[in-house]
């Protein structure tokens, strides 16, 4: 299992670089628009502003 990241909705920054991230509520994940590191949401948090998410590796550019 991979590292489990707390991930807040009002401003949802990236744990690896600090860079914005964007929400996609199809896939249910967070991408940062300047690393490209993404994160599934995989449950809720101790408050109602936060996700537990989980770091996604991207094998190739097709499931970007």
């Amino acid at each position: 299992m991979s590292k489990l990241y707390t991930i807040q909705t009002n401003v949802p920054i990236c744990p690896e670089c600090g860079g914005g991230l964007k929400y996609y509520q199809i896939m249910q994940d967070y991408r940062c628009i300047h690393c490209g590191a993404r994160y599934h949401v995989v449950g809720y948090g101790k408050t109602e502003r936060e996700f537990i998410c989980e770091r996604r590796i991207v094998v190739n550019q097709h499931e970007r």
